[in-house]
C-alpha cells in the first residue's frame, strides 16, 4: 500500500527530460525519488531481518520465508516488491552465507531462480514485459524498466528532424508514460496495518558496509 501510493503519485512531468537523473531530481521528480528510496529501504530491511538471526537454521528459514513472500508478491502482480525481496537475498551480505544457503530447500532455490528470471534484464526485460501485458490490474510495476525505456528513447533520438519536431520520438515517449498512467489507475484494496508498516520502515537502517560486516561475523 505504501509503495503503490508513492507510485500512483508520480506525475507525467517527472518522467520527462531525464529529470530523475539530474542534480535537481529531488525537486523535479520527487515521487520517482520516493519510489526509488523505498525500493532500496525495503531491500535493506529484509537483509537486516535475515542477518539478525544468529542461529544458522533460523537464518536459513528466514531466507526461505523472504523468497516465499517474494513469490506471493508475484502472484499479486507486485513486481516491485518481488524484485526488492529477490534483491535482498542476492545482496552480497546474504548471498555469501554458504552455510545458510546449504540449508535452504531446493524448492525455495527453484522459486528464486524463477522470480529472478522474470525481472532479468536479458532481452531488455523480455519476460517481464510479456507478463505486464497479460496480467489484470491492480499491479505495482518495477518502474525502473519504464525509466530505462525513456532514457533510451531520449538519448537515442533527436528532438528535431530537419528543423521539425520529431513526432516519432514524442509518440514513443507518450506510449511509455501512458502505460505508467494506466497502471496507476487501479489501487490495491487492502486495509493498512500500521504495525506492519512501522516494522518495515524503522527510523534508521544499516548501510551495506555495516551489513557486510555483520555477515562476516556470523559466517566468517
Amino acid at each position: 500500500l505504501m509503495e503503490f501510493q508513492n507510485f500512483s503519485q508520480v506525475k507525467t512531468k517527472e518522467m520527462l527530460d531525464q529529470n530523475w537523473v539530474k542534480s535537481t531530481k529531488h525537486i523535479k521528480s520527487p515521487n520517482i525519488m520516493k519510489v526509488a528510496t523505498m525500493f532500496n529501504q525495503m531491500t535493506i530491511r529484509f537483509v537486516e531481518l535475515i542477518l539478525q538471526e544468529e542461529d544458522l537454521h533460523r537464518r536459513a528459514k528466514t531466507i526461505e520465508r523472504v523468497i516465499q513472500i517474494a513469490q506471493k508478491c508475484w502472484t499479486m502482480n507486485n513486481f516491485s516488491g518481488m524484485l526488492e525481496l529477490t534483491a535482498a537475498v542476492q545482496l552480497s551480505a546474504v548471498y555469501r552465507l554458504k552455510k545458510s544457503w546449504a540449508l535452504v530447500s531446493q524448492e525455495a532455490n527453484t522459486v528464486l531462480t524463477l522470480l529472478s528470471a522474470i525481472t532479468s534484464r536479458d532481452g531488455n526485460f523480455k519476460i517481464y514485459r510479456t507478463q505486464l501485458e497479460k496480467i489484470p490490474a491492480p499491479c505495482l510495476p518495477y518502474i525502473g524498466m519504464f525509466l530505462s525505456d525513456l532514457l533510451f528513447i531520449d538519448e537515442g533520438n533527436p528532438d528535431t528532424v530537419k528543423g521539425l519536431v520529431n513526432f516519432s520520438k514524442m509518440k514513443q515517449i507518450a506510449k511509455v508514460i501512458l502505460k505508467v498512467k494506466e497502471l496507476q489507475k487501479t489501487p490495491y484494496v487492502f486495509s493498512a496495518v500500521p504495525a506492519i508498516q512501522k516494522f518495515l520502515t524503522p527510523p534508521k537502517l544499516k548501510t551495506e558496509d555495516e551489513l557486510h560486516a555483520i555477515s562476516l561475523i556470523i559466517e566468517p
